[in-house]
């Protein structure tokens, strides 16, 4: 009986019956197709019971994984659906939006997009809120970069729908907002770094290095550059390093530390302490406000006399790992964080946090 089609047949170890085969085809590009159990369609292997669009749109749920998103195949359908969600026509960029000459700013941080995986009405709703802000800070996460990630994968995600949905975002934050500082989280140019340096010699690395137009290895630095009004922030500390995982915005800290607790607050105080702790390594100014990314929670924690702690929520959808046995960390929270500043000093009743709902 073969493998396959579970037929007879005259000798062992084939997968399809003779009949089948020839419904199939001869020719040695058929044969070398797979199509899916349940759809028929074309894919990438025959064991699989829906192709990959046909899989998307099911919604549907194996091992722990959550209903699966669908992600972009390259910019131009990351356009589309961006123009799907937020009910517009437009295409092209439009250049930068234009900046306003005044010395008070309204400063708004978003964080934790997770691209390809990012939440789309949640980003419309932001941009479309806070799109008069004179600031918008990117605190960390912008991709994902989960195909090259050492977790288990729940499902195929290539790189290119990342940078494509990346790039989207940029695009569409230039466009809002007159000034788009961003800094770097964990998901994004570390996980390239390190697979870089796991897997060849670091003479290689060094020629990728001086292949990349920015001399560095990470994919955000590469898009911000496409932008005359969106900055990659590198902070460099002791004339060596350049750190990108935080920003300093006038009496504001935004950073994106990779610590996180589940009790409310812990994490906000432990940075707190530690930024305080290494302000004059770190080449900070007097600062009152300090905003974390990472933990994808959002709240707000007056602390000691004149400062106050915020967690910046996240704009990506809930991610497989949060469902799985282990039942660790706590429900994401999808929002941001605005406050005002006049000439850099933060107006301490403006710090506000955003919980959205989708209606």
């Amino acid at each position: 009986y073969t493998g396959e089609c579970g037929h007879p047949v005259s000798r062992p170890n084939v997968k399809r019956c003779k009949d089948c085969f020839d419904a199939r085809g001869h020719d040695a590009e058929a044969a070398r197709k797979h199509y899916a159990k349940v759809c028929g369609h074309e894919c990438s292997a025959d064991h699989y019971d829906y192709c990959r669009k046909c899989y998307l749109d099911s919604g549907k749920l194996t091992g722990n994984s959550v209903p699966k998103v669908k992600v972009p195949v390259d910019y131009d359908e990351a356009i589309e659906m961006w123009r799907h969600v937020i009910g517009c026509t437009k295409r092209e960029y439009q250049g930068p939006a234009k900046r306003r000459q005044s010395t008070t700013q309204r400063v708004a941080i978003c964080s934790d997009l997770h691209a390809p995986f990012h939440h789309m009405e949640a980003l419309a709703a932001f941009i479309e809120r806070e799109k008069g802000s004179d600031v918008c800070i990117v605190a960390g996460d912008l991709q994902d970069h989960y195909s090259i990630s050492r977790f288990t994968k729940y499902e195929n995600v290539p790189i290119q729908s990342e940078l494509a949905a990346a790039q989207m975002i940029l695009e569409r934050l230039s466009e809002a907002f007159p000034i788009v500082l961003v800094i770097e989280g964990n998901h994004d140019a570390s996980r390239f770094t390190k697979l870089l340096h796991e897997r060849l010699p670091m003479d290689a690395v060094e020629i990728v290095r001086y292949l990349s137009r920015t001399g560095g290895l990470s994919t955000i630095e590469a898009m911000c550059g496409q932008f005359t009004n969106v900055e990659h922030i590198k902070n460099k500390i002791d004339g060596r390093y350049d750190v990108s995982w935080y920003v300093q915005h006038g009496d504001l800290v935004v950073t994106h530390a990779e610590k996180f607790s589940k009790v409310p607050g812990s994490t906000l105080r432990g940075i707190e302490e530690w930024v305080s702790d290494f302000e004059g390594m770190l080449n900070l100014k007097p600062w009152r406000v300090l905003a974390q990314a990472h933990t994808h929670q959002l709240g707000l924690f007056p602390y000691g006399s004149d400062r106050i702690l915020a967690e910046t929520g996240c704009l990506c959808r809930p991610h497989g790992y949060q469902l799985s046995a282990r039942i660790a960390g706590r429900p994401q929270r999808v929002g941001w964080v605005t406050l005002e500043q006049a000439n850099g000093a933060t107006d301490l009743s403006s710090v506000r946090p955003f919980w959205w709902e989708k209606s």
